[in-house]
């Protein structure tokens, strides 16, 4: 029976925006940080009616209550800052290069670029805890495979596919007094791949535990980029074999470590938008299985047993994405 893992859901952050100062020309506060609005007049301070703003009046000590000027400053026109939370929508185009590791002359390969749809939520904030999910779904992904029959037969021919993929990472995010942020996290993945061969069907799937490292650099207001890099550990790994003419097989996968890295570069163009560039690469592996007996489908043995040969898988790709931030 097939196992089923439950991902967890978070407590999302809330970030409160600290308070923006504003200075004189000279470099001093324009304001007394106990009073939260100051009237001076002839070096006597007197105490506002609470508002909005903070107003500060400078007279002539020479003119007994008569303004020379007066300056309003609004806290809503200090720096925007950086808003922690973030929905986004991209579109992911990738090169996908899959070979299965057999002796020669038998073959099995499937190479093409696939385009696929990611809807995802971050939270990130200096010095607090740190937030992603992500689910994936391919909608062009058909690819071409060069393989051979068991006998060693070249077979070529397009694979109709299906790829999805679901991810949520935690961690924390480290910056201080750092040019950079640094944010160690972990989380639970899973991954899907339906494979189409026209005669028969594979269901590739199996989950991942990713542990890695984010270091991000913000060298502009508007200008955000990161490194993201993260080890795959992969577990509970199966796939199933469906046949007309045959019961229903499935194998279990031997678990293999993967990596992946990324290059997020972030153009904050609105208090409330953003877009993002990431460049990609990620590498996984899938090791051989056992024998398993194959059926026809009354129960009767054919004599014949299963067995998928192991694998490697190189991707690599560029997502565009835009985000609504708040």
């Amino acid at each position: 029976m097939r196992k089923i893992a439950a991902i967890p859901l978070i407590v999302l952050f809330l970030a409160l925006p600290a308070e923006a100062q504003v200075r004189a020309p000279s470099g001093e506060s324009t304001f007394s940080e106990e009073l939260p609005a100051v009237y001076g007049i002839n070096r006597e301070m007197t105490q506002m009616p609470p508002g909005n703003g903070r107003m500060m009046v400078a007279a002539d000590t020479g003119r007994m209550g008569q303004i020379e000027k007066a300056g309003v400053v609004n806290e809503a026109t200090g720096p925007v800052p950086r808003q922690p939370h973030r929905f986004g929508l991209a579109l992911n185009y990738y090169n996908y290069d899959y070979k299965e590791e057999l002796d020669s002359p038998l073959k099995s390969t499937e190479e093409e670029w696939i385009t696929a749809m990611r809807l995802y939520y971050n939270y990130s904030a200096n010095d607090s805890g740190y937030v992603l999910f992500f689910a994936e779904a391919s909608v062009d992904d058909d690819t071409d495979y060069d393989g051979s029959t068991q006998t060693g037969i070249p077979v070529k021919q397009t694979t109709k596919n299906d790829f999805r993929k679901v991810e949520l990472n935690l961690g924390y995010t480290f910056k201080g007094q750092m040019p950079l942020s640094l944010t160690p996290f972990v989380g639970l993945g899973y991954r899907f791949w339906m494979r189409d061969l026209g005669g028969y069907k594979e269901d590739y799937s199996w989950f991942y535990i990713p542990l890695g490292l984010r270091v991000a650099w913000a060298p502009h207001e508007r200008i955000s980029m990161a490194l993201n890099a993260a080890v795959n550990f992969m577990f509970d790994g199966e796939m199933t074999v469906y046949d007309w003419d045959y019961k229903d097989t499935t194998v279990e996968l031997d678990d293999k470590i993967g990596y992946a890295v990324e290059l997020p570069v972030t153009f904050n163009l609105a208090r409330h938008w953003s877009i993002v560039m990431t460049p990609w690469y990620e590498y996984s592996k899938i090791g051989q299985s056992a024998y398993e007996p194959i059926f026809y489908k009354d129960g009767t043995y054919t004599g014949y047993a299963l067995r998928e040969p192991s694998s490697r898988t190189h991707q690599y790709g560029l997502r565009a994405g835009v985000e609504f931030v708040f």
